[in-house]
């Protein structure tokens, strides 16, 4: 199972480098062998255990690369990697433990595979965005977040708040609920008075220590101003990642970087983020628009929804000109994640230690 997943990965990642696919025999076959050969081991071994584990990873993969795919954040050639390894991996092997000592996570062991994937790409989209920015407007843009650091420093003063509430009441998930309630509140005085009164009071306690909260304030800050850097990294990469072509040259599978839909007869083009699709999906309401003509789904467009294009262009109705996402080989990225997962085990949890 161990080399057939090591060997599909690197597969997958030459055909995806060289031909912008992930062939879907190489990914059912594997899909199919996985289950196979678990279930196999599974009753030879007596383990019912791995067949529970087999399920769960299937599933919860599924889950996670369906969403991302139905939200235009994933290809379904990854989607489908990302199972076939779920399939042939459920479980860390064990034959590797006599070589690495892996700090795993309580969740399926596919899903490190998972985050690993991404935490590889963090310094490559760092690199390749810090670039992009010098290109088009010189640094300022890559570090625009930098220029409004004022929300910044009262979220980690609220989460410092929070830290101390649980350090106050001896309880850790106390801090979730304190985070909750205190973004709940709308008035940003009300928030300040309340993350000050935990600081006063686990400090007037003895619960924590002033160096410590300082401590704990200055390591928040410096995450949260990672993390916008690395927001925005991301959005000055999706913005160079689109392309804009003419509708009448459009092929099948192209995948648009913008919707476009009818609406009461008028044509409407949106650019929308991930997490405004999130908030559609969670509120349906705000889906029902009219009729849609191209989305940005990640199976691209449809032999039919070119031809509704070029026959609203004809019309006069809609420009001959449409935003297309330019095609990234993710392949390559989750071989590497796959192999931090073997060695390491789950990135997230060594860098919370």
């Amino acid at each position: 199972m161990l080399g057939l997943a090591l060997i599909g990965a690197m597969a997958a990642s030459y055909t995806d480098m060289r031909q912008g696919i992930i062939p879907n025999k190489l990914s059912f076959t594997l899909f199919f062998a996985g289950i196979a050969g678990n279930i196999a081991v599974a009753i030879i071994n007596g383990d019912k255990s791995l067949i529970f584990d087999l399920g769960k990873a299937i599933i919860t993969t599924f889950a996670i690369g369906y969403a991302l795919w139905l939200l235009g954040g994933m290809a379904a050639g990854d989607v489908k990697e990302f199972l076939f390894l779920a399939a042939l991996l459920p479980r860390y092997p064990e034959v590797l433990r006599g070589y690495f000592s892996p700090n795993l996570a309580w969740y399926p062991f596919p899903l490190s595979i998972f985050i690993n994937t991404f935490v590889a790409l963090f310094p490559f989209l760092y690199i390749y965005a810090f670039t992009i920015s010098i290109r088009k407007t010189g640094m300022r843009e890559f570090f625009e977040p930098l220029l409004r650091p004022e929300q910044k420093l009262k979220n980690a003063f609220y989460l410092a708040g929070a830290f101390s509430f649980s350090m106050l009441l001896g309880n850790s998930i106390a801090a979730l609920g304190f985070i909750v309630l205190i973004f709940l509140l709308k008035k940003e005085a009300y928030r300040i008075v309340m993350a000050s009164s935990a600081l006063l009071l686990a400090i007037a306690t003895g619960s924590a220590e002033l160096p410590a909260i300082l401590r704990y304030y200055i390591l928040i800050t410096g995450i949260l101003i990672l993390f916008a850097l690395f927001w925005n990294s991301l959005k000055i990469l999706r913005d160079s990642l689109k392309e804009e072509v003419k509708i009448s040259t459009l092929e099948e599978g192209a995948i648009p970087a913008e919707e476009i839909y009818i609406c009461n007869g008028e044509i409407i083009r949106e650019e929308k983020s991930i997490f405004e699709k999130i908030r559609e999906y969670a509120n349906p309401r705000t889906m029902k628009r009219g009729t849609l003509i191209a989305g940005t789904g990640a199976s691209g467009l449809t032999e039919q929804q070119i031809a509704t294009l070029r026959r609203l262009v004809s019309e006069g109705r809609l420009d001959d000109r449409i935003k297309i996402k330019a095609k990234m080989p993710f392949a390559p990225a989750i071989f590497l994640g796959l192999l931090l997962a073997l060695i390491f085990g789950d990135m997230s949890r060594m860098v919370r230690l």
